[in-house]
């Protein structure tokens, strides 16, 4: 919550912060959307109690089925993408893969995995596979990679739920240069849907410039050998943690799953999620995507350094076109020359 207060950086001199709720803590309203499954009315605010709650749910469920079914070989059940991060909002979706050591896997077992997450209310994206598709598919599709980035074993035989991570992460580091080529062009066309986080009256939480799905493809990157700083790693993970919380906040509010804030529901998402108000909430956004979009740009400009060859361009007194950046020149004074920043 300090952080919060230090992005927007133009609290009203006088003026008392108001109490920040803590996410671990925070009391539940009076009411709730009927919607709402009750699992995630519960653990609503924390995002990580959540995530452990839900996994204690599908450990049973995995238990009973393994007691009625009994499936040949080693099995396991990874928790991928946004919960194998443990950053489950309230109606965000349970991504589970279920892995086994035999060429088929029993229909039934899976099923009676399924349907009773099904029939709680959970929507479940999930798949079924061995070992040697799980690898393969890393290798060949995108969002199986970035989505087993994260994986960790919820339920089943863990040694080698391990063994499926950790050999499909080896396949994604031997060609770690190349997938992180093909993880940055994804990034690229995202934005050119979704727009800027810090600009947009809008904006769009998660797929937006600046947004969460940014934080995320630099932990990617950086989970395949891509470096980024400690000091940047620190601050993305502070700004994960805002877009997060208000995010939760907007679930909660508007009682569905959703990324974007539009304008009718901001003053209700500022109260919940213990902003002053929808300005103090909106101020934070811009900074924390402001903020994201600094750094994730500068850590793609790595990906392709410029060549050997440097091109430059002046484009005013003071300021050039360096290899397609704007770059203010040594000998450059802001001070005395404000309009150089703009």
């Amino acid at each position: 919550s300090q952080f919060v207060v230090g992005l927007v950086g133009e609290q009203r001199q006088g003026q008392q912060a108001p109490p920040r709720r803590n996410r671990l803590t925070l009391a539940m309203p009076t009411s709730v959307p009927s919607s709402m499954p009750a699992q995630s009315v519960a653990y609503a605010w924390s995002w990580e109690e959540l995530s452990d709650k839900t996994d204690d749910e599908l450990r049973g469920v995995f238990a009973a089925a393994t007691k009625e079914h009994s499936p040949k070989g080693r099995v396991a059940l990874l928790a991928v993408g946004g919960y194998g991060r443990r950053e489950l909002a309230p109606f965000s979706d349970l991504d589970v893969v279920l892995v086994h050591e035999k060429k088929h896997l029993e229909s039934a077992f899976a099923q009676a995995l399924w349907y009773p997450l099904w029939d709680s209310g959970h929507k479940v994206g999930h798949a079924v596979r061995t070992l040697r598709e799980t690898v393969a598919m890393v290798r060949d599709d995108l969002d199986t990679a970035t989505s087993i980035v994260t994986a960790r074993v919820i339920a089943g035989d863990a040694v080698f739920g391990e063994k499926v991570i950790a050999k499909s992460l080896a396949a994604l580091r031997r060609h770690s240069r190349e997938w992180t080529k093909l993880l940055h062009a994804s990034v690229l066309e995202r934005h050119r849907s979704a727009g800027e986080v810090a600009y947009l009256l809008e904006p769009d939480l998660k797929n937006g410039l600046g947004g969460l799905r940014d934080i995320h493809a630099m932990w990617w990157a950086r989970a395949v050998g891509f470096e980024l700083s400690d000091r940047d790693q620190r601050e993305l993970a502070e700004c994960n943690e805002v877009l997060l919380r208000i995010r939760v906040a907007l679930h909660r509010t508007t009682g569905r799953p959703g990324d974007v804030l539009h304008l009718q529901d901001q003053s209700a998402v500022a109260h919940e999620a213990g902003f002053v108000d929808d300005d103090e909430l909106m101020a934070t956004i811009a900074s924390v995507g402001r903020r994201v979009m600094w750094i994730t740009d500068e850590a793609w400009a790595r990906l392709d350094p410029p060549t050997a060859s440097r091109s430059e361009r002046p484009l005013a007194p003071g300021v050039a076109l360096v290899n397609g950046e704007v770059h203010l020149a040594d000998d450059a004074d802001p001070a005395s020359d404000p309009t150089l920043v703009v």
